[in-house]
């Protein structure tokens, strides 16, 4: 082949090169471009999957600013699917064995805002958990004023006719005796004192109160109607506010989580998670009569130094298998999502 006829076969193999380079990149190329990006995930993601979006809750209580009170994806994790079927249907056996009449769960992972529940339709009366919210609206006020929190308060023994029953009873105030309010609140919180609870809702402004729960987004509780309820997943708003510390202060948060750390209440999360598990926590009892009862269960539990929320409601016609149903529920979230 001589050199000539060499170098005309070379330019030709070129040329066709080129060509074909050409055509491909205006072909491949598009598919690259900033705004084909999401279209193409969106196709191999398949065409019926939804993108997820995000609730945001901002504190309304101000003329000119909107406080960050949470972000949270309005999705359930698919990490957490097997989890939530495992719960789902041990919850329909305890209701097909007769040891309860409902439950409900709801999870949330702080670690990377993942979250899950179950039922978390239906609504309870959340009871003693309301002690948490009481327990806000007074550090909201120690906040702008942190002497109050020396200030006493006493019971009058003409008071104990007014304060509510309960079945777990551990360390009371005495009628007569002055308490700090620092030292009500912690009765009110470790202990679920009734007592201290009535002391201190009956200085409260009540108006404080509805608005803590309007910058929640939720209804409040009215003072004339002892049926007022909640769903696991609203109530958990408590708890998610005071770990971010959006509402209260960071050193006001600490504060509350301090006195939750020591809830005396030992036979739900407790008695489900490891002994030496990190958890400040909130229960709560309601009774309507002798065949009708609810417990419940929320907090903040810590395992591999991972933070999580769970809150668990139940309720059922006798008291001692919603006990059970609250251990079995925990350990089933601790051995299927954050366990070993």
């Amino acid at each position: 082949m001589t050199l000539q006829r060499f170098i005309s076969l070379s330019l030709k193999s070129l040329g066709i090169y080129l060509l074909i380079s050409f055509l491909l990149g205006s072909l491949i190329s598009p598919l690259f471009l900033p705004h084909t990006i999401p279209s193409l995930l969106f196709r191999l993601r398949g065409e019926d999957e939804k993108v997820c979006d995000y609730n945001i809750q901002r504190i309304e209580e101000h003329t000119l600013v909107k406080p960050m009170l949470s972000v949270e994806p309005a999705c359930e994790s698919k990490n957490y699917f097997y989890l939530k079927k495992a719960l789902t249907k041990q919850i329909e056996q305890l209701k097909e064995q007769g040891n309860i009449q409902d439950a409900s769960i709801y999870l949330w992972s702080f670690k990377n805002g993942e979250w899950m529940s179950v039922n978390d339709q239906t609504k309870y009366h959340p009871a003693s958990l309301l002690k948490v919210p009481l327990l806000m609206a007074y550090l909201r006020m120690a906040e702008m004023q942190p002497e109050m929190l020396k200030h006493q308060l006493t019971l009058q023994p003409s008071d104990l006719p007014k304060v509510g029953p309960q079945h777990y009873i551990y360390n009371q105030i005495e009628p007569g005796k002055p308490y700090s309010i620092h030292e009500l609140l912690y009765y009110m919180v470790a202990f679920s004192d009734n007592r201290a609870t009535w002391l201190l809702a009956s200085r409260q402004n009540f108006d404080q109160i509805k608005q803590l729960f309007s910058n929640f987004g939720l209804t409040p509780p009215d003072q004339e109607n002892v049926y007022y309820t909640i769903t696991t997943r609203e109530y958990a708003s408590f708890f998610k506010a005071l770990y971010n510390s959006s509402y209260l202060s960071p050193a006001f948060s600490q504060y509350a989580a301090e006195l939750l750390s020591n809830c005396a209440f030992k036979d739900g999360f407790a008695k489900a998670f490891p002994e030496d598990t990190k958890m400040w926590h909130k229960f709560g009892e309601w009774k309507l009569n002798e065949e009708y009862f609810e417990l419940h269960e929320s907090g903040i539990v810590t395992i591999k130094n991972e933070p999580y929320l769970l809150t668990i409601m139940t309720k059922g016609d006798k008291r001692e298998p919603l006990v059970t149903t609250l251990q079995q529920l925990a350990k089933t979230v601790h051995d299927l999502s954050i366990g070993p």
